[in-house]
């Protein structure tokens, strides 16, 4: 018991490595896993801040920096307080911490991007569950703009087409279509 007192806080489980089907067996686990994704891209974003919102953060969940800076990394300690919801209460602190300053901040504001699909309401990478960040371009779209297109980026696309005119008639490349962008799965 002393020892297992004495590691407690150390993070020393992922899960990813240890089994990732936890994820989808665990609910708790899963949406601990989603929102400390968030998390950490949250933090790499408020980097930029002059505001000492980040220490904040960072103060927030100084007893377990791990929180948001590894979203599969747990303690002990945080496989516990899983089982009884007080992490995922912690962690939706801090995301509401983080969402309060982003509305306030004119720097932080100013770093929003706008859906080249419909020029709507700007967007910001943690902006869910409205944005969609492509995987190849990391260029950011509202869900919803992105489905009704057909769920195919385009930005890649248009790449993959304009590469195809250039190069196609040279023979040089052949058979470049546009690829399917997946959608992340609610949480």
């Amino acid at each position: 018991a002393q020892f297992l007192d004495s590691v407690a806080d150390e993070p020393a489980f992922d899960i990813a490595a240890i089994n990732s089907s936890l994820y989808s067996l665990s609910k708790p686990l899963s949406s601990l896993r989603h929102y400390r994704s968030l998390l950490k891209e949250m933090r790499s974003f408020l980097a930029t801040c002059t505001s000492g919102v980040a220490a904040a953060v960072d103060d927030m969940v100084d007893d377990a920096p791990h929180l948001v800076s590894d979203p599969d990394l747990y303690s002990l300690a945080d496989l516990l307080a899983s089982t009884d919801g007080s992490l995922m209460r912690r962690m939706i602190a801090v995301r509401d911490k983080v969402l309060e300053h982003v509305a306030s901040c004119p720097r932080c504001s100013a770093l929003a991007v706008t859906c080249s699909l419909c020029d709507a309401r700007p967007l910001y990478p943690f902006d869910e569950p409205h944005a969609y960040r492509c995987e190849d371009c990391n260029a950011l779209f509202h869900i919803g703009c992105m489905r009704r297109i057909g769920n195919a980026c385009p930005n890649c696309a248009s790449d993959a087409a304009s590469l195809q005119r250039i190069v196609a008639p040279a023979g040089r490349v052949r058979g470049l279509t546009k690829h399917d962008v997946r959608l992340p799965a609610p949480p």
